[in-house]
């Protein structure tokens, strides 16, 4: 419940994906300089778990995982200290890995049936995924018929 606290009471979180781990590092600790609380670290940052594991390391902070796609993926990051785990797709087995590992889980959904499935499945916050294909008519959409969920 502490970590979703976290993730609604702050409201910005803030994603780092690059090419490096050394660019990574570098972006997740302005990040922290300039008062970011809650980070999201994509699985597809080389060095993502170590960076994960370094930034865990400060109580201040909520760090999660992006980009989890196997439930391989989401014991390795509750391993490094992530809180969170975001994926891009409503994969139920991740889902549920994250449940077991008190993660709070937030799966990438499209379609109302992801929706439901995500939902059935014990998802903590829903994401349109990708965002930038659907807007704001299509995420209204589909929160009409499923109110009271949390959307990011």
């Amino acid at each position: 419940m502490k970590t979703l606290n976290s993730l609604l009471s702050h409201k910005l979180m803030a994603l780092v994906r690059m090419d490096s781990k050394d660019k990574g590092q570098e972006l997740a600790d302005i990040l922290v300089a300039a008062g970011i609380k809650v980070i999201e670290i994509t699985l597809t940052t080389p060095g993502a778990e170590k960076i994960i594991e370094k930034l865990a390391k400060n109580k201040e902070l909520t760090v999660g995982a992006g980009t989890v796609l196997t439930t391989k993926d989401v014991k390795k990051a509750e391993n490094v200290g992530a809180k969170f785990i975001v994926s891009p797709d409503t994969n139920e087995e991740v889902i549920k890995a994250s449940k077991k590992l008190g993660l709070i889980s937030m799966p990438g959904v499209a379609t109302a049936s992801e929706v439901a499935i995500a939902l059935d499945c014990g998802a903590d916050i829903l994401k349109l995924f990708p965002a930038s294909t659907y807007g704001p008519s299509h995420l209204k959409a589909l929160r009409d018929p499923f109110p009271g969920n949390l959307w990011c």
